[in-house]
């Protein structure tokens, strides 16, 4: 909204490690992942919607966020599945 972070919160975000960069800076790297992957998406839903924001505005946008997210992702898998079997 163009405001800038408090200094202790631009600290906290800096260290913070980020579980994916996305800034296109370097390729991706494959991962692989035992478990299948809709049960690894209804624990990350499940960890969202027990999560706690600082801010009021994510605490609005993020369930929105994540449900785009989760059709977005169950409908790949979905497509995927019916491909092969």
């Amino acid at each position: 909204r163009g405001c800038e972070l408090p200094e202790r919160f631009q600290r906290a975000e800096a260290s913070r490690a980020k579980v994916y960069d996305i800034s296109g800076a370097a390729a991706p790297v494959a991962r692989e992942c035992e478990r299948r992957p809709l049960d690894v998406l209804d624990e990350a839903c499940a960890a969202i919607a027990k999560a706690r924001f600082t801010g009021k505005a994510d605490g609005d946008m993020v369930p929105h966020i994540l449900a785009e997210f989760e059709w977005t992702v169950r409908n790949a898998a979905f497509q995927a599945l019916e491909q092969n079997p």
